[in-house]
């Protein structure tokens, strides 16, 4: 067949004018000589022609090529020993004034002595391309701020060779450098011991049968911390539907998930208080109420006492329903102490040693020949402010704990007084759960035992009332103890293992007095004659007409009143015959304090007697304008009226 240049030629000239990329021919200078239709649109010419004809028609002008640049790449082209193309992405600025990017392929074509005649090439608009590959690279760097941010990186498993690849952002999670790239096995390894069966298990059924995971586990990292991480992972297939790779994200989740646990926690300590608070208003409102039937029925098995011969069985009967009348007195006593109201004598600074050795005295005497007391009570030792009757108390609830704790009573029992920090007073199984150290230091009493332990779930049940893991009947012990250390604005700790012992730690704040010895007790006053009646201020009816009595069979004639507003009436219209007040604290309309500066603004040398069944210290804390002449605690005798009554009067007197 024979060959036809004229439309191998046609088709040559159709292909150079409908090509998609700019080709040009040129002298060794740069002047063009030759110009497709494309190439003459890339430089903003309407057509070829009038791009060679155009002014200033060189290569370098026409591509508006840096001088320097332009004559580099011409120089460039021509040290190439043979006719091979080079490549060079370009910049250039086209008559439109605007920016091109070109990729530029140009050659030197060579005559039989190797010389070169002239240049031809290729330029492509790459503009586009140039755009979306500084929008990825805009978009990875911003997803690697993002990664770098919210701690989040992503791997990849090949599952033929089980050799992991990490982004630099899960290298630093598992802090390692970037780059690092485990074998599956290590990768693997670095999960804690409780979540690494989970995992594997998770990544296998991923591997072989497809199934994508979402986890939240612990990893211990290459610098041996424990840390929070969210792994998830899906499988990759190909073609046949084979899974080739696992591939997932790893995200840094140890700061939401401690701030998980300190909101549990926070929940945790307010149900705690919540708890504690409704349990404290319930004793509270239960103590009230019965030391007002208690206050009645005492005083009233006292009024029928009083007109019994001595020896009498009515009188021993008699004496023995008022004995189970302190008796009921003293476990409402309990549980008001449980809530921190500890009815008793004023805090007086002492030696937390020589209170320990007096308690820990009558003890050795008592226990067991099997049971091993140890003590290491340091003198003089820490001095406190507070309760020596109550703080003894404490002492013998932690022995009697310690002592239950004990198999078969055989063990050993040791007790220490120091003084700790502030700092290293725990934080862990702390009670009241609310308290925080406010002083540089604090008096530790502490009680340990080798006995059976605590389980962990019983430590917030320890001071419940009534709770208790021995016998029936008991459990009332430690949360008195609490509640004396509250009253005390102190705080226990609990450290206890099954079968490997407990320590029961007591913190009390260091007195800022030197401790003193107990003076004997003063002599009560004599009696004083004294003309007038009493305002007897009492809303239980009972309670009044009981005390009405008592006050009556003292010599002192009442004037009642039902409730605060009442009394300030009676006192305007009565004030020169009252000598003095008795007042109950809880009163509906207007209570005991308000009635107290009422009345002390009318007659400020008029003594008032406050009653109340709740804590006289915890009463007096609070700033009051005025305070009572003496208080009384409900259930009251006749003899403790009286000797308040010639302790007022007294002050009266003088």
């Amino acid at each position: 067949m024979k060959y036809d240049f004229l439309d191998s030629a046609n088709r040559f000239e159709n292909l150079f004018n409908s090509a998609p990329v700019g080709i040009f021919r040129s002298t060794i200078d740069g002047r063009l000589l030759q110009a497709n239709p494309k190439l003459a649109r890339l430089l903003g010419y309407a057509s070829e022609k009038a791009l060679i004809e155009a002014e200033a028609s060189n290569l370098g002008n026409q591509f508006y090529l840096d001088p320097v640049e332009r004559q580099q790449l011409i120089q460039d082209v021509l040290a190439l020993s043979e006719e091979r193309y080079l490549e060079r992405e370009l910049e250039m600025r086209p008559r439109r004034n605007h920016s091109l990017h070109g990729l530029i392929r140009v050659r030197a074509v060579r005559d039989e002595n190797n010389q070169p005649v002239y240049l031809e090439g290729f330029i492509e608009d790459i503009t586009d391309r140039k755009r979306a590959e500084a929008a990825l690279r805009e978009h990875e760097s911003l997803l690697r701020i993002a990664g770098r941010t919210a701690r989040f990186g992503g791997w990849s498993v090949d599952t033929a060779a089980l050799k992991a690849t990490w982004s630099d952002e899960v290298a630093v999670i598992h802090e390692r450098k970037p780059g690092y790239a485990p074998t599956i096995e290590a990768a693997l390894g670095y999960y804690t011991e409780e979540w690494r069966e989970k995992i594997i298990r998770a990544f296998d059924n991923c591997r072989l049968r497809g199934i994508p995971f979402d986890e939240e586990m612990e990893i211990i990292t290459a610098q041996n911390h424990r840390r929070w991480v969210r792994v998830t992972g899906e499988a990759i297939r190909d073609e046949s539907g084979t899974v080739v790779r696992v591939q997932g994200s790893c995200q840094d989740i140890n700061d939401r998930k401690q701030a998980e646990s300190r909101k549990a926690d926070l929940d945790t300590q307010h149900w705690k208080l919540q708890k504690t608070e409704s349990l404290g208003r319930m004793a509270g409102a239960i103590a009230h109420n019965f030391n007002n039937q208690l206050q009645v029925l005492l005083s009233n098995l006292e009024l029928a006492s009083f007109d019994q011969p001595a020896g009498s069985y009515t009188a021993e009967r008699l004496t023995g329903a008022m004995k189970a009348c302190r008796q009921a007195a003293d476990l409402n006593t309990l549980m008001l102490t449980y809530i921190g109201h500890t009815p008793g004598k004023k805090h007086e600074p002492f030696h937390l040693t020589d209170v320990c050795r007096r308690s820990l005295s009558q003890f050795e005497t008592s226990r067991p020949a099997t049971m091993k007391l140890v003590a290491s009570l340091p003198r003089p030792g820490p001095t406190i402010n507070a309760n020596q009757a109550q703080i003894q108390q404490v002492l013998a609830s932690l022995i009697t704990n310690a002592c239950e704790a004990l198999p078969h009573q055989t063990g050993t029992i040791r007790v220490a007084v120091k003084t700790v920090e502030k700092a290293d007073i725990t934080a862990v199984n702390r009670f009241p759960v609310d308290w925080q150290p406010a002083e540089k230091a604090y008096a530790c009493l502490e009680v340990t035992d080798s006995g059976c332990g605590i389980s962990e779930g019983n430590f917030e049940l320890l001071f419940d009332p009534f709770f208790t893991t021995k016998f029936t009947g008991r459990g009332l012990g430690l949360p008195v103890a609490l509640g004396i250390v509250r009253a005390h604005e102190g705080a226990v700790t609990v450290e206890s293992k099954l079968n490997q012992g407990s320590a029961i730690r007591v913190f009390l704040p260091l007195a800022m007095t030197e401790a003193t010895e107990p003076f004997g007790q003063s002599p009560l006053p004599q009696d004083h004659e004294t003309s007038g009646s009493v305002l007897l201020v009492e809303d239980e009816d009972l309670v009044r007409s009981t005390t009405k009595a008592i006050l009556k069979r003292l010599g002192f004639p009442a004037i009642e009143a039902r409730d605060g507003v009442e009394a300030v009436d009676i006192f305007k219209q009565n004030q020169q015959q009252i000598c003095f007040v008795l007042c109950d604290v809880a009163m509906p309309r207007m209570d005991g304090w308000q009635t107290l500066k009422e009345i002390k603004r009318l007659s400020p040398g008029t003594p008032v007697i406050m009653a109340s069944g709740f804590d006289q210290s915890k009463l007096l804390a609070t700033d009051l304008d005025h305070r009572p002449e003496a208080f009384l605690h409900k259930p009251y005798e006749a003899a403790g009226l009286q000797n308040a009554i010639r302790e007022v009067l007294q002050t009266k007197n003088i």
